[in-house]
């Protein structure tokens, strides 16, 4: 929902209850789902491998596997691997954590105040508008190569999805629960830690797997546009010295980096959901 519909309907949140979406996530714990799973990744290798070795997909495409796992292993016994992996992390965690931070606020001020929501919606909406790849090159240029630049992009990317996350959780809060409070003589200060406070850490929990996705985004985008360090600048340099091994080898530590953080994050969102259920 865009911040315009929520700005003009204070509608309750989504249809589908959490109880629902926890219940989804704990199919997805199926054996058979990880038996498929694996069996798509071994398919594609197995493909990949095909591919390549019959020259049907030739070198100057796409490497064989065996050139891309060589890569790989080096970059991990020679010590390339770590540094850029802590890099990217570190950018990674303060753009969550600005981001996150800053969403909130923002919310919670455009919650308190109906009025400024709706003068604010325009510029909001512009900005939310704006592609974020063409930033990268602007934020390049105030803070130049550094770490300051793919903290800059993980929070623009995290910030909005935050805001409007916490937004829509907030204007959703049941009005007879908080109707109640009030008649049972709830401080202001009661009110936010019974009731908004809950709202807001289970929004942002159980959203966390999309603001991380996106803050990953931003990063490794931040990296290859501008950085000498991160998995983002290990795929630009394999592209300044046209090594499709390395360069293909950075996209797949990419993308296995994504999977990882995507199931760490999943199993912390689903553990929150079902304890908070109980």
């Amino acid at each position: 929902m865009s911040f315009s519909q929520l700005v003009q309907q204070r509608a309750p949140g989504d249809a589908t209850s959490p109880r629902d979406a926890v219940a989804r996530r704990r199919g997805r714990r199926d054996p058979y789902v990880g038996l498929i799973r694996l069996g798509v990744v071994v398919a594609g290798l197995a493909l990949w491998q095909l591919l390549t070795a019959t020259g049907v997909v030739g070198p100057r495409l796409l490497p064989p596997p065996g050139s891309v796992a060589q890569v790989l292993s080096t970059w991990v016994s020679d010590g390339t691997l770590w540094p850029n992996l802590g890099s990217t992390t570190y950018a990674l965690v303060l753009g969550v954590v600005i981001g996150t931070l800053g969403g909130t606020v923002v919310a919670y001020v455009l919650a308190a105040i109906p009025p400024l929501a709706v003068a604010l919606n325009p510029y909001l909406v512009a900005i939310n508008g704006l592609p974020r790849a063409a930033l990268a090159p602007l934020f390049l240029l105030w803070y130049g190569i550094g770490t300051t630049t793919q903290v800059a992009m993980a929070t623009l990317l995290i910030f909005f999805h935050a805001f409007l996350t916490v937004y829509e959780g907030l204007l959703g809060v049941d009005r007879r629960l908080l109707d109640n409070l009030t008649l049972l003589g709830a401080r202001r200060y009661d009110v936010f830690r019974l009731l908004y406070l809950p709202v807001t850490a289970f929004r942002i929990v159980t959203s966390l797997k999309a603001s991380i996705g996106l803050g990953f985004l931003g990063v490794v985008v931040g990296e290859y546009m501008g950085a000498t360090t991160g998995l983002g600048a290990l795929l630009a340099s394999a592209r300044s010295v046209s090594n499709l091994d390395r360069a293909v080898a950075a996209l797949v530590l990419i993308a296995l980096v994504a999977a990882v953080i995507a199931a760490l994050v999943g199993s912390l969102s689903a553990r929150f959901e079902s304890r908070s259920l109980k």
